[in-house]
C-alpha cells in the first residue's frame, strides 16, 4: 500500500477506529498494547497485551516470537488461515512504519547532511525535466552493522 499526502510525505501514524456501544467513535494508535487483542480477538481470546514501547526487545522480535512454532504450545495464530495472513501483513506494516518514523525523526543522528549534495542533484534533475520537487528523506542501509559483523567474524576465524 502506498500513501501520499499533499507534500509527498507518507503519514506518520495509523490509527484504529473503535465503535464502542452507546458512545461516539474513538481512535487508538497502533502502538497501544491493546491494539492487537482488540483487532484479532480470535488470536488473543484472553486479551494478552501486544507490543509495548520501551522494552528490551524490538517490535520485529516481538512479532517473530508471536509467529514462532514452539513444541507442546498451541499457537492459534498459526492456524488462522487468511486471518493469519492479515495479521502478518498488519504486523509488517506496523514494524516498517515505525522504522520509517524513526528514520524520519532521527535524520540528524543518521548524519544525513552528508547526502545534501545528492539531494540538490536530484532536485536539479527534477527541475530540468519539469517534474515536481522531490521529497527526500534518506534511509540508512537496511541491515545496519552487517559489514562490521562480517569483518569481526572473519577476524575471529583467522585467529
Amino acid at each position: 500500500m502506498v500513501f501520499r499526502s499533499s507534500g509527498g510525505i507518507p503519514p506518520n501514524n495509523r490509527d484504529i477506529c473503535i465503535y464502542p456501544r452507546q458512545r461516539e467513535l474513538s481512535r487508538i494508535s497502533t502502538l497501544i498494547p491493546n491494539c492487537d487483542p482488540m483487532t484479532y480477538a480470535l488470536f488473543f481470546p484472553c486479551g494478552e497485551r501486544g507490543f509495548r514501547i520501551n522494552q528490551s526487545y524490538s517490535e520485529l522480535q516481538f512479532y517473530v516470537h508471536c509467529l514462532s512454532l514452539r513444541k507442546d504450545i498451541f499457537n492459534p495464530i498459526l492456524y488462522g488461515g487468511k486471518l493469519m495472513q492479515q495479521y502478518v501483513v498488519d504486523s509488517y506494516v506496523k514494524v516498517e512504519g515505525n522504522r520509517l518514523n524513526f528514520i524520519r525523526h532521527n535524520q540528524r543522528a543518521l548524519r544525513v547532511e552528508s547526502y545534501f549534495g545528492l539531494a540538490d542533484h536530484i532536485n536539479a534533475l527534477a527541475t530540468k525535466l519539469a517534474l515536481d520537487q522531490v521529497f527526500h528523506s534518506f534511509c540508512p542501509r537496511v541491515s545496519l552493522g552487517v559489514q562490521e559483523r562480517c569483518n569481526r567474524t572473519f577476524r575471529m576465524s583467522c585467529r
